[in-house]
């Protein structure tokens, strides 16, 4: 199963933005949340016990940059489809080691 979220810069949080007003992330990463547990009811609500998560990133330019920086974009998504809801069990039943 494969989930593609394409992102604009103003969507995307980095970890070396200390800059960004710290409400302005959480508005941000709430999207980003609301964006993959609407993808993941799109997609049917699926459920698994396991889940392998491979994300790839590309740019339109071909300009270097240091992608672990995106982690803290990547960890809104995948909360969005671990607990898409409130009472609502998500792709994994949870984020841990075990299950992603």
């Amino acid at each position: 199963m494969t989930f593609t979220f394409s992102l604009t810069p103003g969507d995307i949080l980095n970890s070396n933005d200390r800059s960004l007003h710290w409400g302005a992330k959480a508005r941000r990463a709430k999207a980003l949340r609301q964006r993959a547990a609407i993808a993941w009811r799109l997609a049917g609500s699926p459920q698994m016990s396991r889940a392998r998560l491979l994300v790839t990133v590309t740019y339109p330019t071909g300009h270097r940059r240091d992608v672990a920086n995106l982690q803290a974009t990547v960890k809104p998504l995948v909360d969005g489809m671990v607990h898409p809801f409130p009472g609502v069990r998500g792709l994994p039943p949870d984020d841990d080691d075990d299950h992603l």
